[in-house]
């Protein structure tokens, strides 16, 4: 996927932004680890939960399993479990992530959206069996629509404030797409991911949609680039999630020059004289004799 391009002005500044954040004082869910910091959605197991959030899951069970039969989860059958991942973007719905681990087998997993007043269960496919759908859930038009629609509209408007909380935002539709976001605050610190941009926040000066990018670090042996393009309102339009291997890059010293080697002159070919041919011997030519026609008489 290909996204718009943006003015490089704006860019900086929020670049600049994004590092008076990380200089700031810690959320609690932020981390240290050695000279990086890193922040993170909250999440809970259910015994962890608030005792409403607990309730009102337990009460959305039926309507629940219901809206993931329609995309081809049975929950009634299985090793299911869930957690609660803690978006600020949404707080209108509680937000899940239920995960099936067989012991035989590979995992399942979907994102599941109870509205905590009236409204629709929403449910995200992410993994069927570790298969991902025809197209990924960072990309897929179901988590843009469910995103989109439990997103109030002040907090989408909000969240394209350079000084708000666009971060959050960018990670709460990371976790509706089925991900744990890990995201560093200070680039360059970390030499196995000099390839994942720190927070930026890309801002169109000519219309076109501003884009959300952060790096995800939540798995050991990979990274994840996130982008997400929004309109003027803060509505997602697109988005993509791009895989890298984590690594420390390999310095390739430079070439050798070649030796140098003279080449010696080549010796000039050999010469012979050859001897000027003998002018050709001179011939009379006899003369010509008239010869006399006889003339007949009539």
């Amino acid at each position: 996927m290909r996204f718009f391009r943006h003015s490089l002005a704006a860019a900086a500044l929020l670049l600049l932004t994004a590092a008076a954040q990380a200089q700031g004082a810690l959320d609690p869910n932020d981390s240290v680890n050695g000279h990086e910091i890193y922040t993170s959605l909250g999440h809970r197991a259910p015994g962890q939960m608030d005792p409403a959030d607990a309730s009102l899951v337990q009460e959305a069970q039926s309507r629940i399993s219901g809206e993931a039969a329609m995309f081809g989860y049975d929950l009634r059958s299985g090793a299911w479990s869930f957690d609660q991942i803690l978006c600020p973007a949404m707080p209108g719905y509680v937000v899940l992530h239920y995960r099936n681990q067989p012991r035989r087998g590979a995992a399942s997993m979907l994102t599941v959206l109870v509205p905590r007043r009236q409204g629709h269960v929403l449910a995200v496919p992410v993994r069927y069996g570790s298969a991902t759908p025809y197209r990924s859930a960072a990309e897929a038009s179901r988590t843009i629509a469910a995103f989109n629609r439990a997103v109030p509209a002040e907090v989408a408007h909000a969240a394209m404030n350079p000084q708000g909380d666009w971060l959050r935002f960018a990670m709460c539709y990371a976790a509706v797409a089925g991900a744990d976001p890990r995201v560093p605050l200070r680039p360059g610190v970390d030499t196995k991911r000099l390839l994942g941009p720190k927070p930026t926040f890309q801002i169109s000066l000519t219309g076109q949609a501003n884009v959300l990018r952060f790096t995800d670090i939540d798995a050991p042996d990979h990274y994840e680039v996130w982008s997400i393009a929004l309109n003027n309102t803060g509505r997602v339009l697109s988005a993509e999630s791009i895989p890298r291997a984590a690594g420390i890059p390999a310095l390739i010293p430079a070439a050798q020059p070649p030796a140098e080697h003279e080449i010696p002159s080549a010796p000039p070919p050999a010469m012979r004289e050859i001897p000027s041919a003998p002018p050709p011997a001179e011939h009379p030519m006899p003369t010509a004799t008239p010869q006399e026609n006889p003339v007949s008489s009539y």
